[in-house]
C-alpha cells in the first residue's frame, strides 16, 4: 500500500473512531434547543391560566383549557393571581381568583402546584415558568411553604446574576422552574429564587385595540440579557351591581388573534421595532383556539442550530421561510443519529472513494 493510501486509510478511522455518541440529554424533547439560552426562547404564557371555563358560559373565564390540558397542549408559561383564602381561617391557604375571589374562585394554590410538581418529575426534559402576581400580599413564609409541600424547591432556578443559563445547563442541574413576581416586589425581595418581574421583563403597553391590529409596540430597547413580554390578547368589561369589571376575555377575539397569521406578525412586528434580542412570552386568553402552540414552536427552531436532527418540526410556512426545505433534506439522512455523525459519516465514504477509484 503506497503512502497516499495508507494516509487516506488512517485519516478515515480517526475521523470514524472520533464521531461523537448520541447524547441521552433533551431539551423540551430535543437536543436542537439545548445549546439557547433561556433568554433566547419563546415559551407560550396563558393569562390567568387558572379561570377556566367548567360549563356553560362565564365572562369571568380567560381558558377554555384546564392547566393539565394547557401543559399537555404545549403552554410552557402560567400566570397565577394570589389572594388570601376568604375563610377566616388563620391556617387557610391562599387561592387564585380571577377577577376577584367573589367572581371566579379556582381554589387552593397548592392544587395547582400540585400538578406542576407532578409534571416536572413526569417530564425532566421540560421547563416551566410561572407568574406570580401577588394582589392581596400573601405571606413569604405561606409561600415557600406552599412551594416547599408541593416539592418544588428542588426543581426552582435560583435568581439570575448575570445571564440566563442554556436549556441543557438546566435540564442537567435539574433547576427546571423558573418563577417570577409580577406586579409587585414584596417576594422576590426575600425569597432567592423568586425573580422581580420588573427587573427582569421589558412588557410592551396593553392595547385595547389589539383586535383591530392596533398594535402598541413602545419605543424601548431592553438592556442586554433583559426578556420580554408582549401581551396579545383584547379585554372587555361588565358592570355588576353598579361595579365596573375590567381585563375580562372574550373568546370570539381569540378566534382570530390567535390564528398563526395574526399572532406571529405581532409578535414579529414589535419584535423588530424595538430591537429586542428575542420576544420570550406573549400571554393569550383561550390557549387551544387557533395555532399558538406552532408558531411558538417555528420562533424556538427559525434560529436553532442544525447540530442533531432528533426531532425537526413543520412549521407554519410564514413562520420559518426556507426551513421547511432543510428539514426534509435533513430528515431524509437520518432522524435517530447526530447530525456531526451523518457529516463524518460521508467524509469517510468520500475518503474510500479516493482510495479505491484514484489511489
Amino acid at each position: 500500500m503506497d503512502f497516499t493510501k495508507f494516509y487516506l486509510l488512517v485519516l478515515s478511522i480517526f475521523i470514524f473512531s472520533t464521531t461523537p455518541a448520541q447524547e441521552d440529554i433533551l431539551c423540551m424533547g430535543t437536543r436542537m434547543l439545548c445549546s439557547k439560552r433561556y433568554s433566547d426562547m419563546t415559551f407560550p404564557k396563558t393569562r390567568a391560566s387558572f379561570a377556566v371555563q367548567k360549563s356553560g358560559h362565564s365572562p369571568f373565564a380567560t381558558q377554555f383549557l384546564s392547566i393539565e390540558e394547557q401543559l399537555n397542549e404545549g403552554v410552557l408559561a402560567f400566570h397565577l393571581i394570589l389572594y388570601d383564602s376568604p375563610n377566616s381561617n388563620s391556617n387557610s391557604e391562599p387561592v387564585l381568583c380571577f377577577p376577584n375571589c367573589s367572581l371566579l374562585n379556582s381554589g387552593k394554590l397548592s392544587k395547582t402546584l400540585a400538578i406542576f410538581s407532578k409534571w416536572l418529575r413526569d417530564h425532566p426534559y421540560d421547563i416551566l415558568t410561572l407568574f406570580l402576581e401577588n394582589y392581596s400580599t400573601v405571606s413569604v413564609m405561606s409561600i415557600s411553604l406552599i412551594f416547599e409541600s408541593q416539592g418544588l424547591l428542588g426543581y426552582v432556578l435560583p435568581k439570575k446574576t448575570y445571564e440566563w443559563p442554556t436549556l441543557g445547563s438546566m435540564v442537567s442541574s435539574n433547576k427546571r422552574l423558573v418563577v417570577f413576581e409580577q406586579q409587585s416586589n414584596y417576594l422576590s425581595q426575600s425569597i432567592n429564587w423568586i425573580n422581580s418581574y420588573e427587573t427582569n421583563i421589558l412588557r410592551i403597553d396593553f392595547s385595547p385595540m389589539y383586535s383591530n391590529k392596533t398594535w402598541k409596540c413602545g419605543p424601548w430597547n431592553p438592556p442586554d440579557g433583559k426578556l420580554s413580554e408582549i401581551p396579545h390578547y383584547a379585554v372587555s368589561s361588565i358592570t355588576i351591581n353598579g361595579a365596573l369589571i375590567d381585563y375580562l376575555a372574550n373568546p370570539d377575539d381569540a378566534l382570530y388573534m390567535n390564528t398563526d397569521e395574526y399572532f406571529y406578525n405581532h409578535v414579529l412586528i414589535c419584535k423588530s421595532s424595538n430591537g429586542f434580542n428575542w420576544v420570550n412570552f406573549a400571554p393569550v386568553d383561550f390557549y387551544g383556539i387557533g395555532n399558538v402552540k406552532n408558531v411558538s414552536i417555528g420562533l424556538n427552531y427559525a434560529n436553532a442550530s442544525l447540530d442533531d436532527c432528533d426531532f425537526l418540526p413543520e412549521f407554519y410556512r410564514r413562520t420559518a421561510p426556507s426551513f421547511n426545505d432543510v428539514i426534509k433534506a435533513v430528515k431524509g439522512l437520518s432522524t435517530s443519529i447526530n447530525c456531526l455523525a451523518i457529516e463524518r459519516y460521508i467524509q469517510l465514504f468520500v475518503f474510500w472513494f479516493v482510495l479505491v477509484f484514484f489511489g
